[in-house]
């Protein structure tokens, strides 16, 4: 009697099915909204083998986060982080009580 349910027997894994082609795409956005204070950007190639981008923030001390990357089968994710601007931090106001 088989009991493997004939879902599970339909695809059959191997190691080449993870290095397939994908479809190639490009994307880009970012946002700049000032009354927030949210700023970043996204954007993305990919040939179908190969995937690189770069995405931005700004950090809550004023700084921007820069993180550039490419992705494959074979290396995985790679990145490179780097920071532009200087960090700047506000004194803390004192408390004060009634």
């Amino acid at each position: 009697m088989d009991k493997i349910p004939p879902v599970a027997k339909m695809h059959h894994w191997n190691h080449d099915s993870f290095h397939l082609k994908g479809m190639p795409f490009n994307f880009a956005y970012a946002v700049n909204d000032e009354y927030s204070g949210n700023i970043y950007s996204h954007n993305e190639n990919s040939d179908g083998l190969v995937t690189n981008g770069q995405y931005t923030v700004l950090l809550p001390d004023g700084r921007t986060q820069v993180v550039t990357f490419t992705a494959d089968n074979d290396l995985g994710y790679l990145a490179q982080v780097t920071y532009e601007g200087q960090a700047t931090y506000t004194a803390p106001q004192p408390v004060t009580y009634n």
